[in-house]
């Protein structure tokens, strides 16, 4: 982190000190942005399971994690420098990926079955095509420098990868999309030749995760996934 706090002071620095002089900046904008990300996971799985009747089995974890990614945007820049526009992470990312191990909970015939004596389980998901609209209203203190607000929707794709259908409990999740909303804040440093740097910190929150299986114990998950970044854009205004 402090390399990135770095590489980004020298960035803005050179950009202060190669031109101070903009003709306009108005117009369509491409560019390219790096970003840490800061991901916090918190979800519960309920299973029935029959015991002496039916009762629930209900299994929590929690996880944090840092993740550096890529990705590309394409923005329309008004006069004043606001602007809007369109990101979109290429490749994906894995969100959870832990384990736990049972032991068995069956009734007495189940090992005739096939039924095991302990069992383990692993839930974890891909996150791909993750596409955000935004708007980014900004003030300009002078023709260089500017801090803008942001504010914007995300949406990914939540592929399952869930290995649960081990022993007597067994639940098969399905594929969904997320919605998430995010707001953030940032600093924007442009060139005359129509480069351009931002540098912003957002926080995305997403809408609650609700999986219900439809095969083996019908299980279900909940779960809350919100995202830290802190992120280094280059640019360039046709």
């Amino acid at each position: 982190m402090n390399r990135f706090l770095k590489l980004t002071a020298a960035a803005f620095m050179a950009v202060l000190f190669a031109n101070n002089s903009i003709a306009d900046n108005q117009g369509i904008s491409i560019g390219i942005w790096g970003s840490q990300l800061d991901l916090d996971t918190y979800g519960t799985e309920t299973q029935p399971v029959k015991v002496s009747g039916e009762e629930l089995d209900v299994s929590s974890s929690s996880q944090s994690k840092s993740v550096d990614v890529g990705s590309v945007f394409i923005e329309y820049t008004a006069e004043q420098g606001s602007s809007i526009g369109i990101e979109y992470y290429p490749g994906s990312a894995t969100l959870g990926n832990v384990s736990r191990t049972d032991t068995c909970v069956c009734q007495a015939d189940d090992a005739a079955d096939g039924g095991a004596t302990s069992a383990t389980y692993t839930a974890k998901a891909d996150v791909t095509d993750i596409w955000s609209v935004y708007m980014e209203p900004t003030v300009m203190f002078n023709d260089t420098f500017g801090v803008y607000g942001k504010v914007g929707v995300t949406t990914l794709y939540l592929k399952t990868l869930e290995s649960l259908s081990n022993g007597t409990v067994s639940s098969t999740y399905p594929d969904t999309d997320i919605w998430g909303a995010f707001y953030g804040l940032g600093l924007k440093a442009r060139h005359s030749s129509g480069l351009f740097l931002k540098l912003e910190t957002s926080i995305t929150e997403f809408q609650s995760i609700h999986l219900q299986s439809q095969t083996g114990n019908e299980g279900r998950i909940d779960a809350d996934l919100d995202v830290q970044s802190t992120r280094l854009a280059l640019g360039y205004t046709f």
